[in-house]
């Protein structure tokens, strides 16, 4: 996004695609499964337990530190590595399929490259944060600890907006009755806004101009349908959420193009602490959904028809809808305390 909009035209003639996405999948087992006739993910796979892919069209490369399974309309790009053992029923792997155990390729399964299978071909690959064993789970920001470190001394009150509220930094621009209190969340001395539970009816929550607004939910935080968030360019609004987050159809998130500040803070964050099922749900109007979703014990939803830009770090994934997911490859030098950084790749 720090060059612009995604599919904009560029100074040197291309356009403003990539295929470097990359999706880690750390349950055991792991499914990968893709519906829709047009459904794809544009870069690379790795898995920490044994792989099954039932879908489409993966362009790069998979990985597993376990077994892969490849079944149904599945077309790999690259190449396919299995630590342990690989199957392929049917489906078509353009590159070549490399097993330390048995490859077993039946039915109408295609394979263009070359079939390797011998013990030492295949290394297990190094996530970071969770290393090679298998796990179910990757927080490396430690948000359980850092939420349980929060602990407002005061009451919390529901937020109801129904109309609009403008939040700056430390305090609101049109009710003096919100105040933000300081804070410090991912070791960060921080502004934080506190509310039970949040819920935006057919109001605005709007965030001022080159201001940087946290808050924290201890229940819930929905917006409905009609509501609306506003985030202004070189603004940035983080959640921070112990309960559900609930951003319906029929509402409206609006972000601007780029999806950093000048300070290198993402624009629109969602830490889940959440860690029953459901846990967040993003549901896209007529404008994409632009977001940092960290919520690694739960279940995150995006059902947008018109798409949604940013990354996902989530217990489980479930996405549908007619809409693509676009990783934005500036997030990685993006962090919560806005300094901009080299940050390393995290599952």
């Amino acid at each position: 996004s720090s060059l612009g909009d995604y599919n904009d035209g560029l100074i040197d003639g291309s356009t403003n695609v990539t295929k470097e996405a990359i999706i880690k999948v750390l349950g055991d087992p792991a499914v990968i499964s893709l519906g829709g006739a047009k459904s794809a993910i544009y870069g690379d796979i790795f898995a920490v337990g044994d792989l099954t892919i039932d879908g489409r069209t993966i362009s790069g490369n998979v990985h597993s530190n376990a077994s892969i399974t490849i079944m149904g309309k599945t077309e790999i790009g690259g190449n396919a590595t299995a630590f342990t053992n690989y199957t392929q029923s049917s489906g078509t792997v353009l590159g070549d399929v490399t097993a330390n155990g048995q490859v077993n390729i039946s039915g109408s399964a295609k394979v263009y490259g070359k079939v390797k299978s011998a013990v030492g071909l295949v290394d297990q690959v190094a996530i970071a944060g969770v290393g090679t064993e298998q796990a179910t789970a990757c927080d490396s920001l430690n948000l359980r600890q850092e939420v349980q470190k929060i602990k407002p001394n005061f009451p919390l009150a529901d937020l109801t907006l129904g109309n609009t509220l403008i939040l700056k930094t430390k305090s609101a621009a049109n009710n003096a009755s919100f105040t933000a209190i300081p804070s410090t969340f991912l070791n960060v001395a921080t502004d934080i806004y506190y509310f039970n539970n949040v819920q935006i009816k057919k109001g605005e929550l709007k965030i001022a101009d080159n201001h940087n607004v946290v808050i924290f939910v201890n229940g819930n935080f929905a917006l409905a349908a009609k509501g609306l968030i506003t985030i202004p360019e070189n603004s940035s609004l983080t959640l921070i959420v112990k309960g559900q987050v609930d951003i319906t159809s029929n509402s409206t998130v609006n972000t601007p193009n780029k999806g950093v500040t000048q300070n290198g803070r993402p624009v629109f964050s969602i830490y889940s602490a959440y860690e029953g099922n459901a846990g967040v749900s993003l549901s896209g109007g007529h404008k994409q959904v632009y977001a940092v979703v960290y919520a690694p014990y739960t279940e995150v939803t995006i059902r947008s028809n018109s798409g949604f830009k940013g990354s996902v770090l989530a217990g489980k994934l479930v996405a549908n809808g007619g809409g693509a997911i676009h990783y934005d490859t500036a997030l990685g030098k993006a962090s919560f305390g806005g300094a901009v950084v080299n940050t390393p790749t995290t599952p």
